[in-house]
């Protein structure tokens, strides 16, 4: 992690200079300079500390690595653009919004590392208060800046239409990836993705019935359980892809960029600045009815990752984490679904030096059983989906749903305060008020 984290540091003081200067009231515009100063020190001793301590070298921490390469990815599409030759005023707050955000990102990634090396690392008390020095610097710009700086920013109007273009390029990616050489972690990733799009799309079909778009009864007594089971059934599969992912696992570029656009495009649907958004500021600045084609079509979708999933739970050249695996079997010889504790064939040598294995025969039936939970729900989901499109009171294709043609920011602003204060909230609790967190 602190070999991954000295990484992640510099792709984000790369973002950070890519970024357009917000001009004078912004403070502290050199603080991701400093850190960047202790952060190379400490990685350089870093590696020789580790050398010394463990005779061999680790390989680098994947989760923090595809955080760093989305870091350079952003600053990509800065310095490609006219942004920093051209700023608006629009570009200069979300610049200092952006700086916000990544300090924060560097002062997460860095107390975790922090954590890590203080549970499990024998390093002295010096160097782990080194590491602390620029996790405080990232902790303080941000401290000063938020939420002032996350207020005013800029955004463009919810696009249904970008939604249904990051469903199709995810189903895509999904498929050539689960089709060729799938991994557990590719498993992971789908499967999390799935969890989370559709928790996503529960809330908005959610606030479609509350507002009439669609039939209410059968909305609660058909749809909302599909959505739910399907949501839990990926979930289970997810959790279980976890448990037998291999920590040095890549993951996939193309993937994972179209698993990133695809959460963004239901988050900014979803969300409003600092946090979830009201169903009254989603239904006045949202076509619904293309929102509700763009949902079909994800459900759509599903069907068949849904299927690719059952087919490389099957594949040969699966492998998975040596440890992971013998944990799952010992829990299945407990709970009786394997009547010889023998049965394992994982070498206690392989568990100890967590090498990746090829997935143990005794879990290949249990894990395409579990992998075939989620294509049913999501069956059973196409199957509401299609009988609520026939009521009368679907309007997937009207179009005097908005709030007049672009509701004005005053207007949002009112809608925001009703809400806040209780006035004609529809729900004071959203379905995804928690999603994050999770």
């Amino acid at each position: 992690m602190v070999r991954s984290w000295d990484t992640l540091v510099e792709n984000s003081g790369r973002l950070w200079r890519a970024i357009p200067q917000s001009g004078p009231a912004e403070p502290q515009v050199g603080v991701l300079d400093q850190i960047q100063t202790h952060v190379q020190a400490l990685g350089r001793d870093a590696r020789v500390l580790h050398a010394r301590l463990t005779g061999q070298r680790l390989e680098p921490d994947r989760d923090l690595e595809a955080i760093g390469s989305l870091m350079v990815r952003a600053a990509e599409a800065i310095e490609n653009s006219n942004v920093r030759k051209l700023p608006t005023p629009d570009h200069l707050r979300d610049a200092f919004a952006t700086r916000v955000q990544v300090t924060h990102v560097v002062y997460l990634t860095g107390h975790a590392t922090t954590v890590g090396l203080r549970r499990h690392s024998p390093v002295d008390d010096d160097f782990r208060r080194r590491m602390e020095i620029p996790t405080s610097l990232a902790l303080g710009y941000h401290q000063s800046s938020y939420p002032e700086a996350l207020t005013e920013t800029h955004r463009d109007w919810p696009d249904p239409d970008r939604l249904g273009s990051n469903v199709s390029a995810f189903d895509i990616h999904a498929h050539r990836v689960l089709t060729s050489a799938p991994t557990a972690r590719d498993l992971r990733d789908v499967a999390a993705t799935m969890h989370v799009t559709t928790t996503y799309a529960r809330a908005l079909w959610r606030i479609a019935a509350d507002a009439g778009h669609i039939d209410a009864r059968e909305h609660r007594t058909q749809l909302d359980p599909a959505l739910e089971h399907a949501a839990n059934s990926w979930l289970s599969l997810a959790s279980t892809w976890d448990a037998l992912t291999h920590p040095v696992q890549g993951r996939a570029g193309a993937l994972q960029h179209a698993s990133v656009d695809l959460r963004t495009s239901f988050g900014e649907l979803t969300r409003d600045r600092l946090g979830p958004a009201t169903p009254e500021v989603i239904t006045a600045r949202t076509h619904m009815g293309e929102t509700l084609a763009a949902l079909r079509q994800h459900h759509l979708s599903a069907v068949g990752i849904a299927g690719a999933v059952v087919t490389a739970t099957q594949h040969p050249g699966l492998r998975v984490d040596g440890r992971g695996a013998s944990r799952l079997i010992a829990m299945m010889i407990e709970q009786g679904r394997l009547p010889d504790a023998r049965s394992t064939p994982i070498s206690p040598r392989s568990v100890y030096l967590r090498r990746p294995e090829p997935l143990p025969r005794v879990l290949m039936q249990s894990t395409a059983l579990e992998a075939e939970g989620p294509l049913r729900a999501i069956r059973k989901l196409d199957q509401a989906v299609s009988t609520i499109a026939g009521t009368p009171n679907y309007r997937a294709r009207s179009v005097i749903e908005r709030i007049g043609p672009r509701p004005d920011p005053g207007r949002l602003r009112l809608v925001r305060e009703q809400a806040r204060h209780g006035l004609g909230t529809i729900d004071s609790s959203p379905a995804w008020a928690g999603l994050d967190r999770r």
